[in-house]
């Protein structure tokens, strides 16, 4: 699913309302976002962590010490940006 700030915004709401990490899974996954148990380094809950390929937004909480925090996620592929280029430079 791509990123925008309306399903952002969606998953911010389900978080605030359910305080149980097994009742957010449930209904982000009714609503159809993809959830998987991954690394999410510093942050906290409802932070957007940004890689190359995917967008993930925390929706609990990490635990581990060593080698990075793990944390459930809603995976999003990120934004398309529009870039614009300069075809007359001198």
């Amino acid at each position: 699913m791509k990123y925008t700030e309306s399903n952002y915004k969606d998953v911010l709401k389900i978080i605030s309302k359910h305080r149980s990490i097994f009742k957010r899974w449930s209904e982000l996954s009714e609503k159809g976002y993809e959830i998987k148990h991954c690394d999410v380094g510093t942050g906290g809950v409802g932070h957007i962590h940004k890689l190359k390929k995917e967008w993930r937004v925390q929706i609990s909480y990490a635990k581990g010490k060593k080698w990075g925090n793990y944390a459930d996620a809603v995976i999003f592929e990120p934004p398309t940006r529009k870039v614009k280029i300069l075809s007359n430079i001198n």
